[in-house]
């Protein structure tokens, strides 16, 4: 519930910046050329990283305490610089593609933030049962498609950039 907050929050504080800069014709192209930035540094280091066991997981102790879970959630969220960008890119496309328009805008945030809601519980109800079929042949290969879809989106992004004008 912490992530979905501090979502929420994001999305509001870039959508409040963003809409003011969306006005500036080349604030969009520094966006996308910033954006495939990041994608091919994250795909880059995703598709060579080779994947190292982590003893000291198992040793770890579960404890479930509703403030400080959600306190954590938002801390991780809101620290974590691909969620940043990820929401930077969002908004810059909101407000290029819906602006003026408040409710369409309202409507798109509710569904984005709805899905990545659902994508997340969905991801710890699965993440007991795949635990039996995550190993570190299968963490590597993960890690390499990921990789590669990510320079994928940046290259993408790229072509987009320059063919706009």
């Amino acid at each position: 519930m912490g992530v979905l907050i501090s979502d929420i929050f994001m999305v509001f504080l870039l959508h409040m910046g963003i809409s003011r800069l969306s006005s500036y014709p080349v604030f969009g192209d520094m966006l996308g050329l910033a954006g495939a930035g990041v994608l091919m540094v994250f795909g880059f280091r995703m598709s060579i990283r080779p994947e190292r066991p982590n003893s000291r997981m198992s040793k770890i102790p579960v404890r479930f305490r509703l403030w400080s879970n959600w306190a954590k959630g938002v801390l991780l969220n809101i620290l974590n610089p691909f969620v940043i960008f990820f929401w930077i890119g969002v908004a810059g496309m909101v407000a290029a593609r819906y602006s003026g328009d408040t409710h369409k805008m309202l409507f798109f945030y509710i569904g984005a933030l709805g899905m990545v809601f659902i994508t997340d519980m969905a991801k710890i109800y699965l993440a007991q049962r795949l635990c039996v079929v995550v190993n570190m042949r299968n963490m590597s290969r993960a890690n390499r498609v990921a990789g590669f879809a990510l320079f994928f989106f940046a290259f993408r992004s790229l072509y987009l950039v320059y063919n706009r004008a």
